[in-house]
């Protein structure tokens, strides 16, 4: 079970699949239970981000992850204050992704709840995911643009995150992590995919790794498109 360690604390993250999901392994689902580079370099920012108040400014502040995989970045966001976490993933890891968050919330570990959940990136059910019927103030994303994955997925992605914060009234953030791989086609698709709905920006890079910063549009300049 590889421990991760992230500020002043350590995680605990199983990276073994039930015997009846193992069929995941032979399915891209098999990247969900690895705990990969962009994943803990996410969770690191996230803490930078929240002492410039950049992440989780706010009390009752809701969070979900996109591609969770074994967890991590939704369970240090609980720790740094956000009162409502979903972590999401596909069937095939939500087993996992539960007893990562049973092993590794306590009463000592934050305030927030934290729950899995099942979600498909472009299914129409994302509003089942919001809390008391609101939009996520924050949307978190780590190495879930793949060529392996294939064009339909991070474009489905990218619908899912215009969704899922998609508000007249809160105004949410991405932070998004990306590896390079290859040529890097699939990160410049997925820009171009959602350039009329999303805003896209680089606020830093380390090697081959990637933070970007995901808003949305202006209602007025997507109306104007």
């Amino acid at each position: 079970m590889p421990s991760v360690a992230v500020g002043d604390k350590r995680y605990e993250l199983s990276e073994v699949l039930a015997s009846d999901r193992l069929d995941a392994l032979f399915s891209d689902a098999w990247t969900g239970s690895r705990v990969w580079n962009a994943s803990i370099f996410l969770s690191k920012q996230l803490l930078r981000l929240h002492d410039e108040r950049q992440f989780i400014t706010t009390a009752l502040q809701s969070v979900i992850e996109l591609g969770s995989g074994c967890g991590l970045i939704g369970l240090v966001a609980r720790d740094v204050g956000a009162a409502h976490v979903v972590v999401t993933d596909q069937a095939e890891i939500v087993d996992l992704l539960s007893a990562n968050v049973a092993q590794n919330t306590t009463a000592t570990s934050g305030t927030g709840n934290v729950r899995a959940a099942e979600f498909t990136w472009g299914s129409p059910t994302f509003r089942s995911l919001w809390i008391d019927n609101t939009p996520f103030d924050y949307i978190l994303v780590s190495d879930c643009i793949n060529p392996i994955y294939g064009v339909d997925s991070w474009r489905n992605l990218a619908r899912s995150i215009r969704d899922l914060g998609s508000s007249t009234t809160v105004r949410w953030v991405c932070y998004l992590s990306y590896e390079e791989r290859g040529d890097n086609a699939a990160l410049a698709d997925f820009h171009a995919c959602s350039r009329d709905y999303l805003t896209h920006e680089l606020v830093l890079q380390e090697g081959k790794i990637h933070l970007y910063r995901i808003t949305q549009k202006d209602l007025r300049e997507i109306s104007s498109n």
